[in-house]
């Protein structure tokens, strides 16, 4: 329960120095009495907060870089739905459009372009 509760803290983004005193805390004063759980939890905590990385297979990476590629894409085809939408609108100007959707003039001038075709 406790490494669960480590690994959700992580995933939660919490910084790997307060996760190791919260864990510190619990070894003190929530006893293990197995002193073989109580070495693993010791060794899992330590990896799990002092770990800067994870080794990955070629597998793993191949998925890692189609997930970002796909996340990109995504974010680009929301980016441009939304500039088409302000565009379309003809309430705003390229300066307000950049700063609404979050990206630079350049951007919503090129999809203005594309718009004209």
């Amino acid at each position: 329960m406790k490494i669960q509760l480590a690994r959700k803290l992580l995933s939660e983004k919490i910084s790997k120095p307060k996760i190791a005193k919260l864990m510190k805390f619990l070894k003190f004063y929530v006893v293990l009495n197995d002193p073989f759980l109580s070495a693993s939890y010791s060794q899992e905590v330590y990896n799990l907060t002092h770990k800067t990385y994870t080794t990955m297979g070629i597998d793993e990476a191949v998925i890692y870089i189609t997930r970002e590629e796909a996340k990109e894409e995504v974010s680009l085809e929301k980016d441009t739905f939304f500039t088409k939408n302000l565009l379309n609108a003809n309430r705003f100007s390229l300066e307000e459009i950049a700063e609404l959707v979050g990206v630079p003039v350049a951007f919503v001038e090129e999809v203005k372009a594309e718009m004209s075709l």
